[in-house]
């Protein structure tokens, strides 16, 4: 599925800029979560990884992930499009 690989691809960015923002080695994250650096590693970079290994991520981190819902079209909704009540 294109959106679950490219959610898993932002938020390994995400998380990527929160280790390295707080100075945090691979070595250690792998001593204090268990996950072994190479996976850390790939998901990182946005390479395939199970859900679970990216919620030990932010439980070890103290975060919550978010999703937040835009317009595609630069102008809001299309003409044909109905708002639900």
């Amino acid at each position: 599925m294109k959106s679950q690989l490219y959610l898993k691809r932002k938020l390994g960015q995400k998380l990527s800029e929160y280790r390295h923002n707080h100075h945090l080695r691979l070595e250690h994250v792998t001593k204090r979560t268990g996950i072994p650096w190479q996976r850390i590693d790939r998901l990182e970079l946005g390479e395939e990884t199970g859900w679970p290994v990216y919620k030990r991520l932010l439980e070890f981190y103290n975060l919550e992930a978010t999703v937040e819902l835009t317009d595609k079209v630069p102008f809001g909704r299309p003409k044909n499009c109905n708002p639900v009540n």
